[in-house]
């Protein structure tokens, strides 16, 4: 009687393990859950936001606004002509689509109109709009100078409703605003361990944001720049539901567990 007491606890103790790890930790699931559920006003950690810089490769929509209109069309006419890129405001990216804009080469630099060849590298596009500006009023007769991304985008991968590439109408663009183009994660998402890759020059760049916590509202990284990538884990439920042999084996260790339970059970009865 005693060895069958003990067998049943072994059985029972495997049983919930297999239980508990089949269910989701309700604890993971929402987002800043270290935030005091009550009805005063919170107040949370400093929202850093830097304007994010021009890189090479980077496609730049420049417009010019004078009194002579035959020289606005020559400065606004754009320069190269960019298939692929998508142009649709916080949506999917079009496929197939072209674009006109200023290419900043691998020098960091765009050819313009009246000024040539200009570095750009590592500026904003307001101090870039402040430096052609400057350049043009050689030339022409207060000049207003507009500077925007075209290709500024965010890619969002893995445990989401809508992984995809996202083209973004903004300079100011969340981890949070990123997810949402992306429909949310999914209950398999790992909200505690989202990797973001950022890629700096020749060198790539990753961090880990916790988005149950809300310190990620104060982190470097909450906001994104153009070309990031956020990669969302599955957690070990959707690992091991999608693993076949393990779910086979499963099966398996359970029955034989199960048979050798009733054989002894018979003998000891």
């Amino acid at each position: 009687m005693k060895l069958y007491k003990t067998l049943s606890y072994i059985v029972l103790l495997f049983l919930s393990g297999v239980f508990n790890e089949s269910c989701v930790n309700y604890k993971n699931i929402p987002y800043f859950s270290n935030l005091a559920d009550s009805n005063r006003v919170s107040k949370l950690g400093e929202t850093i936001f830097e304007s994010p810089v021009i890189r090479p490769d980077d496609i730049l929509n420049i417009t010019i606004q004078t009194l002579e209109p035959n020289i606005d069309q020559l400065i606004n006419s754009g320069n190269i002509t960019v298939s692929g890129v998508g142009t649709s405001v916080m949506q999917n990216v079009n496929q197939g689509q072209s674009i006109s804009g200023y290419l900043v080469d691998k020098n960091g630099e765009i050819s313009f109109p009246y000024i040539g060849k200009i570095k750009i590298d590592g500026l904003t596009t307001i101090q870039t709009r402040e430096l052609l500006a400057s350049s043009l009023s050689k030339y022409l007769k207060d000049p207003i100078v507009s500077v925007r991304f075209v290709n500024f985008k965010i890619t969002v991968l893995g445990e989401v409703a809508r992984p995809s590439a996202y083209s973004i109408a903004t300079e100011k663009v969340s981890v949070l605003d990123a997810i949402g183009l992306a429909g949310d994660l999914t209950i398999h998402g790992k909200r505690e361990n989202v990797l973001l890759i950022r890629k700096r020059g020749d060198v790539n760049i990753s961090a880990r944001l916790n988005l149950n916590s809300k310190d990620i509202l104060s982190s470097p990284y909450f906001y994104l720049e153009p070309n990031d990538v956020l990669y969302i884990e599955p957690n070990r439920i959707k690992i091991a539901n999608s693993d076949e042999r393990q779910i086979r084996y499963f099966s398996v260790a359970t029955s034989t567990l199960t048979v050798i339970l009733l054989f002894i059970i018979r003998i000891i009865k």
